[in-house]
């Protein structure tokens, strides 16, 4: 037991029953318990109710089979705290020989740290990815701004211009529908020269006040 207690990770012994034979300081601290206050008691107490039975399963497939393994097959399980919160906890397990039967060793390590680390770790890969694929848009937009630009520069009149523009508004604008209207020199009306997209777009031509955009 002094070895255990000076151990510096979680460390609980439990017998074929499930019941605690002894827990050191740093399960008891680690669950909310007094000194010796797990002694004596289930290991279902440190199991939320919704948890125990696959933990039942766990348990029968070591005691037919004992061997040091992680619990669970590597993945993080819930404990509860004394005070009834949830907290997330990596379990190991090995077969101890015993006066009265088998005994199981069973090492605990809180993982809300590690969690709480990792959760952070994959939003600020989402954001990072997000920002990524932002910025990958807006080159793909101003290598087609400059594109259009350059083909504007060389039309050879405003039926090629039109094309050139209608060409890359729908690809700047996938799923949008639009048009770029031309003012007439009494600037009272607006004719569209250029439309992309399947939908309607409203009247052809119309006064400038009538303009969205």
């Amino acid at each position: 037991r002094t070895l255990i207690d000076s151990a510096p990770s979680g460390i609980l012994i439990a017998d074929g029953e499930g019941v605690i034979v002894h827990a050191n300081r740093v399960v008891e601290e680690m669950f909310g318990y007094p000194r010796r206050g797990l002694d004596g008691m289930s290991v279902e107490v440190l199991i939320p109710d919704g948890a125990r039975e696959p933990h039942a399963g766990h348990v029968l497939d070591f005691m037919e089979e004992p061997r040091q393994r992680i619990m669970g097959a590597g993945r993080v399980l819930p404990g509860r705290h004394c005070d009834g919160h949830v907290f997330p906890v990596s379990i190991g397990l090995a077969p101890l020989p015993g006066e009265s039967g088998p005994l199981v060793a069973a090492t605990l390590t809180d993982m809300t740290e590690s969690r709480r680390v990792e959760d952070e770790l994959t939003r600020a890969n989402a954001e990072l990815e997000a920002r990524i694929a932002d910025l990958q848009e807006l080159g793909r937009e101003a290598e087609l701004i400059s594109e259009m630009g350059e083909m504007l520069q060389v039309s050879q009149g405003s039926e090629e211009a039109h094309r050139a523009i209608q060409l890359h508004a729908s690809r700047l604008f996938p799923c949008g529908v639009g048009a770029v209207g031309l003012v007439n020199e009494s600037r009272n009306l607006v004719e569209n020269a250029v439309a992309w997209g399947g939908g309607s777009i409203g009247e052809a031509v119309y006064h400038p006040g009538d303009c969205w955009a």
